[in-house]
């Protein structure tokens, strides 16, 4: 996040995330949709390769993912490089808007304990 922020007040001629902050939130929501898009359909491979397997072959999928296997689809490391994907656009949302990730993790912890359903119902209507 820090570095994000570095490129968000720097002058980077070449930063890809100076280049998304300049398209405003337009050029960064789409980026989340299309890295969203990703992440679910990594996540579908995944729990198709998953059913797939025997049960003492699933341990296996468990382990720390090897950077070789990234872009192979049905990887657990393809899912693990979508979600930094999708997480470090997300990141830059916030570096957009100036939201540190702190106030992020105080409401997810204002959440704690909280049905997300009971949460849900209790929000005011729009």
């Amino acid at each position: 996040m820090q570095t994000i922020i570095d490129r968000r007040d720097g002058s980077a001629d070449r930063s890809y995330t100076q280049r998304l902050l300049s398209g405003g939130v337009e050029a960064i929501a789409r980026k989340i949709m299309e890295e969203a898009g990703e992440l679910v359909e990594s996540a579908q491979h995944l729990d198709a390769r998953r059913s797939a397997l025997p049960p003492e072959a699933l341990n296996e999928l468990s382990q720390f993912p090897e950077e070789s296997t990234r872009k192979e689809l049905g990887t657990t490391a393809h899912f693990v490089h979508e979600t930094a994907d999708l997480l470090y656009h997300l990141w830059v949302m916030l570096a957009k808007h100036h939201v540190p990730l702190e106030w992020v993790r105080q409401e997810l912890d204002r959440r704690a304990g909280v049905s997300g359903l009971d949460e849900k119902s209790n929000r005011p209507r729009a």
